[in-house]
């Protein structure tokens, strides 16, 4: 072998080298990719999930007033693992939302860490995800006495000489069949 052939093999190799060291960065940079943005794609669903079942939760209770709707969405959020200011989560909460007061806008934020991306100098990924949630429900009604067969005739039925006497609110039957109260004989319902 020459002298000639020995100094280009040395130069080969050190070709080789920062070759292979290119190829590892990349390679790092595809796995930083992939499994941190797949950490972001799993605690951001895992937010999504959180926000829907606050927004909903507190939705349902707007017909009682905007405080009872805020409180039971912040319960919610604290039941999936997610109380504003705790382990950097903001949790931020609407009503009412765009002007609606039967509207609710439950926005949670937070840092997922990297475990890749640190090689990079990026310890976190902020995320965040909200949910809307609007009450459609009829206003409450007060009914103390409540006959819930969605088909039976006569759901509610009352004979003979009874006398029955409903305080705080009234008598209603979800029924679909007509009667769907009934009374007979000398007592009497009164609601």
């Amino acid at each position: 072998m020459s002298a000639n052939q020995a100094n280009r093999s040395k130069r080969e190799h050190g070709q080789a080298l920062i070759i292979f060291v290119f190829a590892l960065t990349a390679l790092m940079g595809v796995a930083a990719l992939t499994i941190d943005l797949g950490m972001v794609y799993h605690d951001g669903s895992k937010l999504q999930n959180a926000a829907d079942a606050a927004a909903l939760a507190g939705a349902g209770r707007l017909p009682e007033g905007g405080g009872m709707g805020i409180t039971e969405a912040q319960l919610y959020a604290q039941k999936n693992g997610y109380v504003n200011g705790q382990n950097g989560y903001t949790v931020a909460i609407t009503t009412p939302y765009n002007g609606d007061a039967f509207k609710i806008e439950v926005k949670i934020s937070g840092p997922t860490k990297a475990m890749f991306a640190t090689a990079f100098g990026i310890d976190f990924f902020s995320n965040s995800h909200r949910a809307v949630a609007t009450y459609y429900g009829e206003a409450m009604v007060n009914a103390a006495l409540l006959a819930l067969n969605p088909t039976a005739c006569n759901a509610y039925d009352q004979g003979g000489s009874s006398i029955v006497v409903v305080g705080g609110g009234g008598i209603m039957a979800n029924s679909s069949c007509n009667p769907s109260l009934y009374q007979n004989g000398a007592g009497s319902t009164t609601g």
